[in-house]
């Protein structure tokens, strides 16, 4: 369920009716600016680190490979150049 500015307000104005402006202002405070299907849950998080991690050891791999084959043409060529 979704909900509204106009859900929010409503609520507002209940804590303000029920417990004063100060508290009515310190819980929407607390309340995300969005419905709560937009907030990120540790699960969510844990799964874009294991995303990050993967991708990150892809592209260390790639980069070991490459570094790696550069070294071993600059050895072969140096080794055909002073023989």
């Amino acid at each position: 369920m979704a909900i509204s500015e106009h859900d929010r307000y409503e609520l507002y104005r209940w804590f303000e009716d029920t417990a004063g402006t100060q508290i009515a202002e310190t819980v929407m405070a607390h309340l995300p600016p969005v419905g709560w299907a937009d907030v990120a849950t540790k699960r969510d998080l844990d799964h874009l680190a294991d995303r990050i991690r993967v991708e990150m050891h892809r592209e260390l791999r790639l980069h070991l490979m490459v570094f790696v084959g550069f070294n071993l043409s600059l050895f072969g060529a140096a080794t055909a150049l002073f023989r």
